[in-house]
């Protein structure tokens, strides 16, 4: 109903608005969109072109190249960083760390990091991730993956015990290798050192097993905090199939190597 002295509105004058604000939006829309700028715009069209011919190459091989092992940061060159503390200060301090693993056959698909989800800008696939990790074989010719653990120690006169308990209560000591950034001071006791000499004790898994145990040793001084000594723990690592990380002060349990894989594979879950 209609009152009294109002006119009623044309429905072309309705429709013709609703139009106009329907074009206006789709304007607005296409504008911003052709605005934003492309995935992935650190590659040129060249270069992704290069990387995607190299990978199905790569991936096309029937045998991929398995890191050997153990493969010590000694092998590798280092590189200079600068401190953490030191560029909030403003001041300059570099410091002499490892470099991050990235072996040459992965030198054509534009690295490891590259591979295996283009430096974090997508999931890596599992055919990717099952395509890393090194191995040992048995005296039966049974493969086992190998297990990286990395020790972050700040002044922890426990560590050469933990080092030991890696080693001696593992089902499979051979299949481990450990990484330890030791921030010590003068006078502290190191993790590299057992507390009976080799020449006594030969049976220390710093002594039975030195090629699998590498050592970043630094200055106590220049400690700031657990992150950074983990992130120097991270770069040691080198192609180990499984990878964790542990405190300077831990007991290991008898089989600890099996039961936590064991554990892994129960989940059913390749991201737990």
């Amino acid at each position: 109903m209609v009152k009294s002295g109002a006119k009623p509105r044309p429905l072309a004058a309705i429709t013709a608005f609703a139009a106009f604000i329907v074009v206006v939006y789709a304007v607005f829309m296409i504008s911003l969109f052709t605005s934003l700028p492309p995935l992935h715009t650190s590659k040129t069209p060249d270069k992704f072109a290069k990387f995607a011919v190299a990978r199905a190459l790569f991936e096309a091989e029937e045998e991929k190249k398995k890191s050997s092992f153990p493969v010590s940061i000694n092998d590798d060159t280092f590189e200079e960083i600068n401190h953490p503390a030191a560029a909030l200060k403003g001041e300059s301090l570099t410091m002499s760390v490892p470099k991050f693993w990235d072996p040459p056959e992965y030198q054509n698909v534009g690295g490891v990091r590259n591979f295996l989800g283009e430096h974090g800008d997508r999931l890596m696939t599992k055919s990717e991730a099952l395509s890393i990790g090194s191995t040992v074989k048995l005296d039966d010719d049974t493969e086992l993956e190998t297990i990286f653990v990395a020790i972050s120690s700040y002044r922890d006169d426990e560590c050469p015990n933990t080092v030991q308990s890696i080693f001696s209560r593992a089902k499979y000591p051979q299949r481990i290798r450990v990484a330890v950034v030791d921030q010590v001071d003068e006078g502290d006791v190191e993790c590299s050192k057992p507390r009976v000499p080799c020449e006594e004790d030969p049976t220390h898994a710093l002594c039975l097993y030195p090629d699998q145990i590498d050592f970043f040793v630094m200055d106590a001084t220049l400690a700031v905090g657990p992150v950074f000594a983990r992130h120097i723990g991270h770069r040691m690592y080198r192609g180990e199939y499984y990878a964790m990380q542990c405190d300077a002060h831990v007991l290991f349990i008898n089989n600890w190597d099996e039961d936590i894989i064991g554990q892994w594979h129960d989940a059913k879950n390749e991201m737990a």
